[in-house]
């Protein structure tokens, strides 16, 4: 069954925004947290972390969205669906979609690189003072 496009767009919203903040660099900060000196691991431990809160995201999101997550993935597959739509005659406009979905993600990345860095400030900010 299609998804409206609200639902999509807050879908792709909430996909990046939590992407961003809580599992790139969320992760990165609880690694160098728990294996202070050691790089090889702290990048095990993150690979790892960011691909278990992939996998979720994709999970919950999947069946709403496509979960996609990445630009470049968007305008691909809408581009093959425009090659197909092409071929079969049929006429669609996806750039104003495909637009819209781009920016929202961009949006939502945005919104969790900021939450992440009012996170670390208060984090540094708090352990200064005490």
């Amino acid at each position: 069954m299609e998804q409206p496009l609200p639902r999509k767009l807050v879908a792709e919203f909430l996909g990046s925004l939590l992407l961003a903040a809580a599992l790139v660099i969320g992760s990165g900060i609880a690694a160098q947290r728990l294996s202070p000196g050691d790089t090889g691991l702290q990048l095990t431990e993150n690979a790892a972390a960011t691909a278990a809160g992939l996998f979720a995201l994709i999970l919950m999101f999947g069946p709403i969205s496509g979960a996609h997550f990445n630009p470049k993935a968007a305008a691909r597959a809408s581009a093959a669906a425009s090659v197909c739509a092409h071929r079969c005659r049929v006429v669609t406009v996806l750039a104003p979609r495909l637009s819209l979905i781009v920016q929202t993600r961009t949006c939502g990345t945005v919104s969790g690189l900021i939450r992440a860095a009012i996170v670390a400030w208060k984090r540094g900010h708090s352990a200064m003072s005490s």
